[in-house]
Protein backbone atom coordinates (compact mmCIF):
# COMPACT_ATOMS: atom_id res chain seq x y z
CA UNK A 1 0.00 0.00 0.00
CA UNK A 2 1.55 3.35 -1.27
CA UNK A 3 1.66 5.97 1.32
CA UNK A 4 0.78 9.73 0.32
CA UNK A 5 2.61 12.78 1.52
CA UNK A 6 0.11 15.08 2.86
CA UNK A 7 0.08 19.06 2.18
CA UNK A 8 0.24 19.55 5.67
CA UNK A 9 3.34 17.16 6.31
CA UNK A 10 5.39 19.03 3.68
CA UNK A 11 4.56 22.20 5.72
CA UNK A 12 5.77 20.94 9.07
CA UNK A 13 8.76 19.63 7.45
CA UNK A 14 9.72 22.73 5.96
CA UNK A 15 9.29 24.57 9.34
CA UNK A 16 10.97 21.90 11.15
CA UNK A 17 13.80 22.50 8.87
CA UNK A 18 13.39 26.32 8.74
CA UNK A 19 13.51 26.30 12.68
CA UNK A 20 16.86 24.53 13.05
CA UNK A 21 18.88 27.49 10.67
CA UNK A 22 16.90 29.70 12.49
CA UNK A 23 17.97 28.18 15.88
CA UNK A 24 21.61 27.68 14.55
CA UNK A 25 21.75 31.52 13.36
CA UNK A 26 20.58 32.29 16.98
CA UNK A 27 23.00 30.08 18.59
CA UNK A 28 25.60 32.29 16.40
CA UNK A 29 24.43 35.39 17.54
CA UNK A 30 24.33 34.82 21.22
CA UNK A 31 27.89 33.55 20.83
CA UNK A 32 28.60 36.71 18.85
CA UNK A 33 27.26 38.50 21.77
CA UNK A 34 28.24 37.03 24.57
CA UNK A 35 31.87 37.63 22.85
CA UNK A 36 32.00 41.07 22.18
CA UNK A 37 30.50 42.00 25.92
CA UNK A 38 33.15 39.55 27.22
CA UNK A 39 35.78 41.62 25.22
CA UNK A 40 34.51 45.08 26.18
CA UNK A 41 34.22 44.04 29.56
CA UNK A 42 38.13 43.17 29.32
CA UNK A 43 39.32 46.20 27.87
CA UNK A 44 36.93 48.46 30.66
CA UNK A 45 39.33 46.34 33.20
CA UNK A 46 42.58 47.19 31.67
CA UNK A 47 41.74 50.87 31.49
CA UNK A 48 42.78 52.56 35.19
CA UNK A 49 39.91 53.69 37.09
CA UNK A 50 42.02 57.24 37.71
CA UNK A 51 41.43 57.98 33.95
CA UNK A 52 38.33 60.13 34.15
CA UNK A 53 35.74 61.06 31.88
CA UNK A 54 36.81 63.71 29.76
CA UNK A 55 34.80 66.45 27.84
CA UNK A 56 35.41 64.65 24.84
CA UNK A 57 33.46 62.16 22.42
CA UNK A 58 34.32 58.42 23.27
CA UNK A 59 36.18 56.79 21.49
CA UNK A 60 36.93 52.60 21.54
CA UNK A 61 40.27 53.06 22.77
CA UNK A 62 43.10 49.78 22.25
CA UNK A 63 44.59 48.90 25.79
CA UNK A 64 46.20 46.46 27.64
CA UNK A 65 48.18 45.39 30.50
CA UNK A 66 52.51 44.79 30.79
CA UNK A 67 53.66 43.74 33.69
CA UNK A 68 50.80 45.50 35.59
CA UNK A 69 51.46 48.78 33.99
CA UNK A 70 48.44 50.05 31.35
CA UNK A 71 49.27 50.78 27.82
CA UNK A 72 46.89 52.87 25.01
CA UNK A 73 47.38 51.85 20.97
CA UNK A 74 48.63 55.87 18.86
CA UNK A 75 48.06 55.12 15.46
CA UNK A 76 49.94 57.70 14.85
CA UNK A 77 53.22 56.37 15.99
CA UNK A 78 51.65 52.66 15.25
CA UNK A 79 52.37 50.95 18.86
CA UNK A 80 51.33 51.01 22.34
CA UNK A 81 52.93 53.37 24.70
CA UNK A 82 52.53 54.24 28.60
CA UNK A 83 48.72 55.06 29.47
CA UNK A 84 49.40 58.36 31.57
CA UNK A 85 46.60 61.42 32.14
CA UNK A 86 47.53 63.50 29.57
CA UNK A 87 48.14 60.32 27.03
CA UNK A 88 44.32 59.83 27.75
CA UNK A 89 43.97 63.58 27.33
CA UNK A 90 45.93 63.79 23.64
CA UNK A 91 44.71 59.98 22.39
CA UNK A 92 40.85 61.48 23.05
CA UNK A 93 41.61 64.79 21.40
CA UNK A 94 43.53 63.91 17.74
CA UNK A 95 40.42 61.22 17.77
CA UNK A 96 38.03 64.24 18.07
CA UNK A 97 39.66 66.10 15.20
CA UNK A 98 39.68 63.12 12.88
CA UNK A 99 36.89 61.75 13.49
CA UNK A 100 34.19 64.32 14.25
CA UNK A 101 36.24 67.70 12.69
CA UNK A 102 37.11 65.65 10.08
CA UNK A 103 40.80 66.28 9.88
CA UNK A 104 43.55 64.29 7.98
CA UNK A 105 45.00 62.05 10.40
CA UNK A 106 48.23 60.99 7.99
CA UNK A 107 48.80 64.74 8.23
CA UNK A 108 49.04 64.45 11.88
CA UNK A 109 52.18 63.55 14.43
CA UNK A 110 52.38 62.82 17.99
CA UNK A 111 55.45 63.38 19.76
CA UNK A 112 57.14 65.89 17.19
CA UNK A 113 60.65 67.25 18.09
CA UNK A 114 61.09 71.00 18.27
CA UNK A 115 64.21 72.82 18.59
CA UNK A 116 64.10 75.33 20.58
CA UNK A 117 67.26 77.49 21.40
CA UNK A 118 69.30 74.75 20.12
CA UNK A 119 68.05 72.19 22.74
CA UNK A 120 65.14 69.16 21.38
CA UNK A 121 61.92 69.42 22.60
CA UNK A 122 58.92 67.55 22.01
CA UNK A 123 55.61 68.74 20.79
CA UNK A 124 52.67 66.62 21.91
CA UNK A 125 50.91 66.91 18.43
CA UNK A 126 51.75 68.50 15.57
CA UNK A 127 49.54 69.18 12.23
CA UNK A 128 50.74 69.33 8.52
CA UNK A 129 49.76 71.01 5.88
CA UNK A 130 49.33 69.25 1.98
CA UNK A 131 52.86 70.44 1.83
CA UNK A 132 54.15 69.12 5.15
CA UNK A 133 54.78 72.25 6.56
CA UNK A 134 53.76 72.38 10.30
CA UNK A 135 50.64 74.65 10.64
CA UNK A 136 49.27 73.71 14.18
CA UNK A 137 50.50 72.71 17.32
CA UNK A 138 48.40 70.75 20.20
CA UNK A 139 49.64 70.38 23.66
CA UNK A 140 48.14 68.54 26.32
CA UNK A 141 47.82 68.14 29.87
CA UNK A 142 45.74 65.79 32.55
CA UNK A 143 42.75 66.76 33.47
CA UNK A 144 43.77 67.93 37.08
CA UNK A 145 46.48 70.50 35.47
CA UNK A 146 44.95 73.91 34.99
CA UNK A 147 45.44 75.48 32.25
CA UNK A 148 46.84 78.74 33.21
CA UNK A 149 49.19 81.99 31.74
CA UNK A 150 52.08 79.81 31.97
CA UNK A 151 50.99 77.09 29.61
CA UNK A 152 49.68 79.22 27.22
CA UNK A 153 53.02 81.24 27.00
CA UNK A 154 54.94 77.84 26.63
CA UNK A 155 52.96 76.47 23.85
CA UNK A 156 53.42 80.07 21.70
CA UNK A 157 56.93 79.96 22.32
CA UNK A 158 57.20 76.95 20.48
CA UNK A 159 54.87 78.29 17.75
CA UNK A 160 57.14 81.10 17.28
CA UNK A 161 60.02 78.56 17.29
CA UNK A 162 58.42 76.86 14.31
CA UNK A 163 57.01 79.02 12.92
CA UNK A 164 53.61 77.69 13.15
CA UNK A 165 50.38 80.24 13.65
CA UNK A 166 48.06 78.02 15.42
CA UNK A 167 47.52 76.08 18.37
CA UNK A 168 45.17 73.90 20.78
CA UNK A 169 45.63 73.74 24.19
CA UNK A 170 43.28 70.94 25.87
CA UNK A 171 43.21 69.13 29.44
CA UNK A 172 40.23 67.48 28.54
CA UNK A 173 37.87 69.37 29.91
CA UNK A 174 38.53 72.09 28.23
CA UNK A 175 39.89 73.06 25.24
CA UNK A 176 41.25 76.41 23.67
CA UNK A 177 42.10 77.26 20.17
CA UNK A 178 44.70 80.46 19.71
CA UNK A 179 46.42 82.55 16.55
CA UNK A 180 49.99 83.60 16.47
CA UNK A 181 50.16 87.43 15.64
CA UNK A 182 53.95 87.37 14.68
CA UNK A 183 53.69 91.41 14.19
CA UNK A 184 52.15 92.07 17.35
CA UNK A 185 54.15 89.14 19.10
CA UNK A 186 50.99 88.09 20.79
CA UNK A 187 48.35 85.34 20.29
CA UNK A 188 44.91 85.44 20.24
CA UNK A 189 41.71 83.12 21.42
CA UNK A 190 39.78 82.04 18.24
CA UNK A 191 35.91 81.64 19.22
CA UNK A 192 36.00 77.92 17.96
CA UNK A 193 38.40 75.62 16.97
CA UNK A 194 39.31 75.76 13.85
CA UNK A 195 38.47 73.57 10.67
CA UNK A 196 41.78 71.97 9.33
CA UNK A 197 41.09 74.15 6.25
CA UNK A 198 41.49 77.17 8.11
CA UNK A 199 45.15 76.39 9.67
Amino acid sequence: MAYTTLPYQILWEQIAISNAKVSRHFKLFLYLCGWYIFTQKQMQEQIPANMSELNLPHYQAKTKINDGKPFIFDNWRNRFVALTPEEWVRQHFMHFLVTHMHYPDGRMATEHTVMLNGMKKRADAVIFNQQGIPVAIIECKAPHIPLDQKVFDQVAVYCRQMGVGTFFLTNGMEHYACRIDTTAQRYKFLSKLPDYVEL
